[in-house]
């Protein structure tokens, strides 16, 4: 997963809030700005994302459209 990815995850899912969308997965608010400026993600936030069925499907639809 990219950092614009999880961007669009943030954006599409949680209406741009990153303390919702790091409440959703588990993270703190800072691990989702800091992974959304980088080109690939950390793997504990791949992995976060990944365990929400959700936030997994929003991805791989994200992943296929491009």
């Amino acid at each position: 997963m990219t950092g614009k990815e999880l961007r669009f995850l943030r954006y599409g899912l949680c209406l741009d809030s990153a303390v919702t969308l790091a409440s959703r997965i588990g993270v703190h608010p800072s691990t989702i700005y800091r992974n959304e400026r980088r080109e690939r993600v950390t793997p504990y936030v791949s992995a976060s994302v990944d365990v929400i069925p959700t936030a997994a499907a929003f991805v791989r639809g994200i992943e296929w459209r491009d």
